[in-house]
């Protein structure tokens, strides 16, 4: 079994990944906790199957890096280094245990003595805070503050904590506790800014490299989509794989954005089929089939000779607006499923949609308007007579639309992730 050794702070800590998936990050529920601020709550996690070794980004603001790599999933070998934000971890897969060890801590490195400040930032005692959030009362350093500029917000800052949209500090002079929001003479609605976020998602895909992405993306599903039209067999396991592999980067950018990434995520390696397009195309039907299982259950349970119920009209209805209400909580679901990396987690849509209704609402209204496009463009699309730009452009209209409803989801978590409260 695969040992690792991480160095951190000059200290070195060894400790042992079990066989399997063995997830890294400060969340306290993953199989290594390591409690440095520089780390994601779910940072990466790496998969152990006898010799081999994968790493797998799950989506963390600070990256994961193989050789100075950045890397969103590949394999680690004896001798690489593997850095997780300031974290650098070796691998000695030559040490053999027995059994798996338990989940193991790094502690997070002590925090300097601080030096007084006029307005010290709420997480960097020596640094000047420069921001306030009105909600949550702390006062932030322009390292700590999410930059707005990443959701198509120039100048705007949001809270690390909370994610609600700061206030310049007036003057250099700030109140600590509730009573900086009592002295901040700007005060803006987060609520008010959350569709100005959504409408950035649209210009999101075209990013810096993301045209790339776009474009790349576009040929490769051309071919899959045309491979799928020969031999039925071939056809259907090229369907299912290509299916999965596009679910897998949606997820890929709910989780980025979720995070506060501005850009992109690259398309994730393909080491493993199962693992990497199996497993997400499942993960996608157990989420739509965990939506329409109320309806389904109606459906058959009103339609017993020894139930007549509402009679047949009736049940259409109930079953009609059971399939309505499980449309509606299939966003919520499929975000919930992407962060967790579990179907089981759909079950958390329906409490945190009425955590945010409001904000969730625009989220779907914005997503049918987007679909009612979509849909006109590709019968546009079939109306032509051309032989392989119609293809194209289907492919590209379908990677596009998802990247931007993914962005929105992943953008709903960003800023409400106190309220939604997943982790």
């Amino acid at each position: 079994m695969a040992v690792l050794l991480a160095k951190h702070n000059g200290v070195t800590t060894r400790y042992e990944l079990k066989e399997g998936i063995n997830r890294l990050g400060r969340n306290p529920a993953n199989d290594v906790v390591i409690g440095d601020p520089s780390l994601s709550g779910q940072h990466c996690e790496i998969t152990v199957r006898g010799s081999q070794v994968l790493v797998k980004d799950l989506g963390s603001t600070n990256g994961t890096y193989i050789d100075l790599q950045k890397i969103n999933q590949g394999s680690f070998r004896s001798g690489q280094v593997l850095r997780l934000g300031t974290v650098e971890l070796t691998l000695d897969s030559n040490n053999d245990v027995s059994q798996a060890s338990p989940a193991q801590t790094i502690p997070p490195p002590p925090i300097p003595p601080p030096v007084p400040a006029t307005n010290p930032c709420a997480r960097h005692p020596v640094v000047e805070a420069v921001a306030a959030c009105p909600k949550c009362g702390q006062i932030f350093c322009s390292q700590c503050l999410v930059d707005g500029k990443k959701f198509g917000l120039n100048g705007a800052l949001f809270c690390p904590s909370c994610s609600t949209k700061c206030d310049p500090l007036a003057g250099g002079q700030a109140k600590s506790g509730n009573s900086t929001a009592a002295a901040i003479k700007r005060s803006l609605n987060s609520a008010a800014s959350f569709p100005a976020l959504l409408m950035g998602a649209f210009a999101y895909p075209f990013k810096r490299n993301g045209i790339f992405l776009m474009v790349g993306g576009t040929i490769f599903f051309t071919i899959a989509d045309f491979v799928t039209g020969f031999l039925w067999l071939i056809g259907l396991l090229t369907w299912i794989l290509s299916s999965g592999y596009f679910v897998a980067y949606m997820q890929s950018i709910a989780t980025s954005s979720a995070d506060g990434d501005e850009d992109m995520p690259n398309w994730p390696d393909v080491s493993n089929l199962y693992e990497d397009a199996i497993v997400p195309f499942f993960q996608m039907v157990g989420t739509c089939f965990s939506c329409m299982t109320p309806a389904l259950l109606v459906n058959r349970w009103m339609k017993r000779a020894d139930y007549p119920m509402l009679g047949e009209e009736g049940t259409l209805v109930v079953v009609a607006l059971l399939a309505l209400a499980g449309l509606f909580m299939l966003p919520m679901a499929v975000l919930s499923v992407a962060m967790h990396d579990t179907v089981k987690a759909a079950l958390l849509a329906v409490p945190a949609i009425f955590k945010v209704p409001w904000h969730y609402c625009i989220v779907v209204f914005a997503l049918v308007i987007s679909l009612a496009i979509v849909v006109g463009l590709q019968m546009l699309l079939d109306m032509m007579n051309l032989p392989i730009l119609p293809a194209l452009l289907s492919s590209f209209i379908g990677l596009y639309s998802g990247c931007v409803v993914m962005r929105m989801l992943g953008l709903l978590y960003f800023t409400n992730k106190q309220k939604i409260a997943w982790f």
